[in-house]
C-alpha cells in the first residue's frame, strides 16, 4: 500500500462495461516525510474519498483482492482514507489539522 492524496476526478462516458459506476481519482503519491512524489496516478476509488484527503492505495494484483475489484480491469484502487500519518514521534498529517487550514496547507501542489 501506498500513501497519497487525491487531487480529482476523471469522468469517462465510454468505457468499458464492467466499469459501469466506478469513480476514478486522479492521486499523488506521498513521502514519508508528508512531501508530494512527482507525477499522478488514477485509481478507482472504493471507499468514497474526496479531493484533498489523504487516502491508502492498493495496486497490482492485490487489488484484485479489494471489494468490488474482483472481476473488473483495475489495477490501482483506494481501499482507506487516511485519518492521521505519524512516523516516530513526528506527525506528517491529521485530517482535522488539514480541514482547518484549507488552502493555506503546505501540501497544495498542481499537477506537473
Amino acid at each position: 500500500m501506498q500513501i497519497a492524496k487525491v487531487l480529482g476526478t476523471v469522468v469517462s462516458t465510454d468505457k468499458d462495461p464492467s466499469l459501469q459506476g466506478v469513480k476514478f481519482l486522479v492521486l499523488q503519491f506521498i513521502d514519508k516525510a508528508g512531501n508530494p512524489l512527482e507525477g499522478y496516478e488514477v485509481a478507482a476509488d472504493t471507499v468514497g474519498a474526496g479531493v484533498d484527503e489523504w487516502v491508502l492505495v492498493s495496486r497490482g494484483s492485490q487489488t484484485r483482492h479489494v471489494r468490488d475489484c474482483e472481476t473488473r480491469p483495475i489495477d490501482a484502487a483506494v481501499i482507506a482514507i487516511i485519518d492521521t500519518v505519524n512516523v516516530g514521534s513526528h506527525s506528517v498529517y491529521s485530517k482535522r489539522d488539514e480541514a482547518y487550514l484549507g488552502s493555506k496547507s503546505r501540501f497544495r501542489k498542481s499537477l506537473v
